[in-house]
């Protein structure tokens, strides 16, 4: 095969008279700014007299897994993935996406608007961009109801759950599955495919959408964003989606472009995306070996929303826990929030009913400072408000042992300004939660300039016992985090 051109991230190369065009950016394909000019090179330099089709595929395991969620911390910068996705309609000649391995975001995109769809026995493709604040915003809220109908384009969009070839052939989504698991022999069906090809151009822009039932699909939706709970854009992606059919094809990706761009640069898609990263980042590894001490005890000051939901975490992670609060009526409405909560799990079958009174048997609720004096460790979760937090470690200081680790549950207040003062603070750190802290799954480790390895490891250790991913500027670097390497905490 003689590659007439490249880039270094895009190739375009000639098997007869089928153009093949390839995404080459390891390690996943992922959409850059020289991945789409190399892509818009390679269509406008085919030699139409020479080819009858194009075969898009990708180097390695996947087409393109999707997005560098980078990019989106800047301005877009041309081109653009819809730019790219409407050139791929307007090329001359028929072009034919080979899907494989993980398909999803800005590469199904790229593939929907192709003419057909070859996909391997093993991938997966998905829309999931709801899952970091966003909707897709190269024409795939638009073209997948046009192949699959609005229902299920809803179903995908709306939860942002990849689905497997096998069932995105018997969707709709792709026109034909390989036969081979072998990369050289998924390559050559793929060119005889191309080269059988007789369908022309046929670009889902111009397919109408499949009328269905109007009220049933907003009923459908409605639940689906309900069971998306903490993903703001899913209601986004709804409304998007359900204008398929209230407007022409331009006007629609016209609405689904200025939300994408509305929504790319909100608090929660930046949050979802430092989420995404910080997931998947390398846990800490302290400079010395460190044996990281267990805490038992847990002593969580401040009753409402977070605090509670703090002390539930603990107690469900086998800790013992007093919930300190000096106002009596919020203190009550703390401890029935947690008892609440563990009510509803034994409803549910969750939980043994002998299992949650053992579980509220290590909870003791008290509007006494003292109360502190065994904890291992003290999260307080008041009001933001760095006067109040500083006053309160001084009493602390007085009542707890010089081990006893001190945490703020603050989201941006300084901790060293918190910890100003304070004998041993070595000890100080933060322990963000997200709210609701008992189900969200992650924790952020804050460490101040203070702060000892050893309540480091100790505080990491404790997220890893409530089954949380741990998060710290140690072990995170990404645009959003307000703190690399400092003492803030994320707001």
């Amino acid at each position: 095969m003689a590659e007439a051109l490249s880039n270094g991230q895009v190739h375009l190369a000639y098997e007869g008279e089928i153009a093949v065009i390839t995404l080459d950016n390891p390690p996943v394909n992922s959409s850059t700014d020289a991945v789409r000019r190399g892509i818009l090179h390679a269509l406008a330099s085919l030699d139409r007299a020479r080819a009858r089709a194009v075969l898009l595929t990708g180097a390695g395991r996947n087409l393109m897994a999707g997005a560098d969620l980078r990019e989106l911390e800047n301005e877009p910068t041309e081109p653009t993935l819809p730019q790219v996705t409407a050139a791929l309609e307007a090329c001359p000649l028929p072009v034919i996406a080979l899907i494989k391995g993980h398909t999803l975001g800005g590469g199904l995109e790229l593939a929907l608007a192709c003419d057909a769809r070859l996909a391997t026995a093993n991938a997966n493709v998905g829309l999931p961009e709801v899952t970091v604040g966003i909707i897709p915003g190269a024409g795939g809220t638009q073209r997948l109801p046009r192949a699959v109908g609005m229902g299920t384009a809803l179903d995908m969009i709306v939860s942002g759950k990849p689905i497997k070839a096998a069932k995105a052939l018997e969707l709709g989504v792709v026109d034909h599955l390989l036969s081979t698991s072998d990369e050289a022999e998924q390559q050559a069906e793929a060119l005889a495919f191309a080269r059988q090809y007789q369908g022309g151009k046929r670009p889902l822009s111009a397919r109408p959408v499949a009328a269905e039932d109007k009220a049933a699909l907003r009923t459908r939706a409605q639940k689906l964003v309900a069971a998306a709970r903490g993903l703001p854009a899913a209601a986004v992606a709804a409304e998007v989606v359900l204008a398929a059919d209230e407007m022409s094809f331009a006007q629609a990706i016209g609405k689904e472009r200025a939300a994408f761009l509305a929504l790319r640069g909100s608090q929660a898609a930046q949050a979802l995306r430092y989420l995404f990263f910080a997931e998947r980042a390398e846990p800490y590894v302290p400079a010395q070996p460190t044996e990281a001490r267990v805490l038992e005890r847990v002593a969580v000051i401040g009753a409402g929303t977070m605090g509670s939901g703090i002390a539930l975490c603990a107690l469900q992670a086998g800790c013992t826990v007093d919930l300190l609060e000096l106002n009596a009526q919020a203190l009550a409405a703390g401890v029935k929030r947690i008892e609440d909560e563990l009510t509803r799990d034994v409803e549910r079958q969750r939980l043994s009913a002998d299992k949650r009174d053992a579980i509220l048997a290590r909870l003791t609720a008290s509007q006494d400072i003292q109360t502190v004096a065994k904890a291992d460790l003290v999260i307080e979760a008041i009001i933001e408000d760095m006067a109040a937090k500083q006053a309160l470690f001084q009493q602390l200081v007085a009542q707890v042992s010089s081990d006893t680790l001190l945490a703020t549950n603050t989201s941006y207040l300084d901790i060293d300004a918190i910890a100003e003062g304070i004998p041993h603070p070595e000890r100080v750190l933060g322990l963000h939660f997200f709210s609701p802290a008992h189900r969200m799954a992650l924790l952020e480790v804050v460490r101040g300039r203070s702060t000892g390895e050893q309540a480091l490891c100790a505080a990491l250790k404790f997220a890893e016992r409530l089954k949380k991913k741990a998060m710290s500027e140690l072990t995170v670097a990404y645009p959003y985090t307000p703190t690399p390497l400092s003492s803030k905490s994320m707001g």
